[in-house]
């Protein structure tokens, strides 16, 4: 028999019970169940160097600031990893050779990267070398030429808070494809979903309990379809050795699933946004997941904070970093390469098209860089003069401040004439050549103002010829069909990653004199009738 005053005293315990379980029901999806463990998996991809944009923001220190939080808030079960192409990208982290990048990385506590193909473009050892502690690359499809000895560590096994978690890496299959040969003369690319599905199981064999592929591949730009999808759909599923596949690669964003269930997640590019993965491990021992994409490119003043607000909130030690990194880019920047002996100017010789002195130099450069039969580029690629005197690497970011790449395309006659009528059209852009003389009516409809086209020794160019090509060199964004030039969404380039300021300044370092002459490449014609 109870004592007449113990049931009061249990009337509260029992109400706070109540409580929590109606607390547990209705908040299911935001509270673990006890016994539960969440993990947090940051991802970062396609950085790029993007340690501000364009406008100054603070890409970097915003992010961090950011990332940071969720850190701090999930302490000894965050793992914050890279999908490739960190560094290569930027001007202030091109001219440190990706250095500021790194400390960036270090700040934050990035564990891991996978390996990009913008990683080849200074040499592995510039940005993955042995010595690059702060961020180690991990890679299982990656050989030294004609072996099956690995470049890198296939994966890495993590332990946070008693779990161990492996981080499987993998690169793109089209790897010989996007790396200039001389840079990849000394390796061998494997098959993802082969080599993936076999490093994942030797992590398994060490212990690893949770296993994440992370790839420098991507999605068919659908979020359905492509490399990420073949890996999750073949490797993940019951019974499957990787738990969730983290791409990159694509620059878009992706946080979606295979069929079988398996998390599939891209973070999309240049410091806009990150994945933050989260993976709880339940007390039966299975996993579920959550995919979050965080956007940093807004302008919220509370988290997600936003580098575009007006008053950013940025990580004061990210901030530090970046501020160093450009009085170290700014020394280097005033270095002298060479001298021009007269005002390149961009101001073209004719209206409403014509060349340019620093234009007919820059396709100039271009064209002999590559080896084409011609080279092309839209006007507004130059974006100042350089004038007479000391041509520094300060005067050609400002001659050429976009990090756009050489291409090159095999055109038939008939496909440059289509060309240069986008150029000269209504609403066409200009354009200025090298290897090439073009002659144009603009009193002519539109799609019919191309006269004539020659090489400069005089051959004339068939503008009818659908069979024979030639070799056409541009910069990267007009080979994406930018600035009108809609043919290159027809056609295929191949982008030989060699940046078109490097391809500059290395000639004037090689001359050391710059000069440039109106050669009459562009003639503007008026035919009877007109």
């Amino acid at each position: 028999m109870f004592a007449a005053g113990k049931p009061q005293r249990l009337l509260p315990i029992v109400a706070f019970i109540a409580l929590i379980l109606a607390l547990g029901i209705t908040c299911v999806t935001h509270f673990a169940a006890f016994g539960d463990r969440v993990f947090d998996i940051i991802v970062i991809t396609d950085f790029h160097g993007a340690l501000e944009d364009a406008e100054g923001n603070p890409v970097a220190a915003v992010m961090a600031k950011n990332i940071k939080e969720i850190v701090n808030g999930n302490p000894g079960r965050t793992l914050i990893v890279s999908g490739g192409d960190n560094y290569q990208g930027s001007g202030l982290s091109n001219l440190l050779n990706g250095a500021p990048v790194m400390s960036f990385f270090a700040s934050m506590g990035v564990e891991v990267s996978a390996l990009g193909n913008h990683e080849f473009d200074w040499g592995l050892d510039t940005v993955a070398g042995a010595n690059i502690s702060a961020c180690p690359v991990v890679c299982s499809n990656l050989f030294y030429k004609g072996t099956k000895k690995l470049v890198f560590d296939p994966y890495k096994i993590f332990e946070k808070d008693g779990e161990k978690i492996a981080v499987v890496g993998g690169v793109t299959e089209d790897l010989p494809d996007l790396v200039s040969a001389e840079n990849f003369r000394d390796y061998d690319v494997g098959g993802l979903v082969e080599n993936v599905g076999q490093a994942a199981q030797d992590a398994r064999s060490k212990g690893a309990r949770i296993v994440v592929a992370l790839i420098h591949a991507g999605d068919n730009h659908d979020g359905k379809t492509g490399p990420v999808f073949d890996v999750a759909g073949k490797l993940g599923g019951a019974g499957g050795v990787v738990d969730a596949v983290l791409g990159g690669h694509t620059h878009d964003i992706v946080t979606a699933a295979a069929a079988n269930g398996t998390p599939v997640a891209i973070a999309n590019c240049y410091g806009k946004g990150f994945i933050d993965l989260k993976i709880t491990r339940h007390a039966d021992g299975t996993l579920t997941f959550g995919t979050s994409y965080i956007a940093c490119d807004t302008d919220s003043t509370v988290f997600p904070y936003g580098y575009r607000a007006s008053s950013p909130v940025a990580d004061q030690a990210v901030a530090g970093i970046v501020n160093d990194a450009k009085i170290k880019a700014g020394s280097i920047a005033g270095r002298k390469l060479g001298t021009a002996d007269i005002d390149l100017t961009v101001g073209q010789a004719d209206t409403p098209w014509g060349e340019s002195l620093a234009g007919n130099w820059a396709c100039d450069v271009m064209k002999e860089k590559v080896n084409a039969d011609f080279a092309f580029n839209s006007n507004g690629t130059f974006r100042a003069d350089i004038p007479r005197g000391d041509i520094t690497v300060e005067t050609l970011y400002a001659f050429l401040p976009f990090d756009d790449t050489i291409t090159t395309a095999d055109l038939t006659g008939a496909q440059i004439k289509t060309l240069l009528e986008q150029a000269v059209g209504d609403g066409g852009k200009g354009i200025q050549v090298a290897g090439l003389i073009f002659a144009y009516n603009p009193g002519a409809p539109g799609g019919g103002r191309i006269v004539s086209i020659s090489k400069t020794d005089g051959t004339p160019v068939d503008m009818a010829d659908t069979v024979k090509t030639l070799r056409v060199a541009a910069n990267s964004y007009m080979a994406s069909g930018a600035d009108g030039f809609a043919l290159y969404k027809l056609v295929t380039s191949l982008d030989t990653h060699i940046l078109f300021r490097d391809a500059l300044i290395e000639q004037v370092q090689q001359s050391g004199r710059v000069t440039a002459h109106i050669q009459g490449r562009i003639k503007k014609v008026h035919e009877k009738g007109d």
